[in-house]
């Protein structure tokens, strides 16, 4: 449906500032990604829990930088695995 092409695109867009590697872009991307989460619906769950997105996010927390942007990545993944 248009809302799951939305939301794919959406996420999309997000993975691909994720796999910058600056980590201000990175933190602000899972900040975004955390926002579209908990204030959208199942169409931008289901994006996110692709394979795909969450090994972008297991990358960024295995890879990145920044300490702080390790621990919001891996934040992140604590939350989801918790709530999903």
């Amino acid at each position: 449906s248009r809302s799951d092409e939305a939301a794919a695109t959406v996420v999309a867009a997000v993975e691909k500032r994720l796999k910058v590697k600056d980590a201000k872009v990175q933190s602000l991307g899972l900040t975004l990604i955390e926002t579209c989460v908990k204030n959208c619906g199942t169409p931008v769950h289901a994006a996110v829990g692709t394979r795909t997105f969450l090994g972008t996010v297991a990358s960024v927390a295995d890879e990145a930088n920044d300490p702080a942007t390790k621990d919001q990545a891996l934040a992140l993944i604590q939350s989801w695995g918790i709530a999903f």
